[in-house]
């Protein structure tokens, strides 16, 4: 599976600790078929852990 941001970005929120729902919009058609096939994507632990560490790109 490609790893897009709009996939990544629900699939880290979903590998976090809690309740987290992430709501996902699309004003584009294709951006549509991102939003399952993020709920599809697992980051593992080390993954979520250097997403979060890795901060805000320049």
């Amino acid at each position: 599976m490609i790893r897009t941001p709009a996939r990544v970005a629900p699939a880290w929120l979903l590998g976090r600790s809690g309740n987290v729902a992430p709501i996902v919009a699309a004003t584009k058609t294709a951006q549509l078929a991102d939003n399952p096939a993020s709920a599809e994507l697992r980051l593992d632990a080390d993954a979520v852990r250097s997403t979060t560490s890795s901060g805000p790109a320049s």
